[in-house]
């Protein structure tokens, strides 16, 4: 499990990243992000597209910096989610 937290002006979010591969060429990255009580979960499949194995032919330095860009992408667009529901849910609580 690989764990990231990112602080936002509502909070820290917390991710979890399960990261999974197959024999096909693909990688899984499930990553589960919270913000307390809301939860964010996403699957990202990277790899094979069209029978095509399209990762392992890739050097280890490009491979890893490409899975690494798969995942900060999706912690960081996990956080801006999470970060956006905390906003509306401390202003609806305002409202009179």
């Amino acid at each position: 499990m690989i764990t990231k937290t990112i602080s936002t002006e509502h909070g820290d979010v917390s991710s979890t990243a399960d990261v999974q591969y197959s024999d096909n060429g693909q990688v899984v990255l499930h990553v589960t992000s919270t913000l307390g009580a809301a939860k964010h979960e996403h699957r990202v499949t990277v790899g094979a597209e069209d029978g095509s194995d399209a990762i392992s032919t890739l050097s280890e330095d490009a491979l890893k910096l490409s899975l690494q860009s798969h995942l900060d992408k999706v912690r960081d667009d996990a956080a801006k989610i999470l970060s956006g529901r905390a906003k509306v849910q401390k202003i609806t609580s305002q409202l009179q």
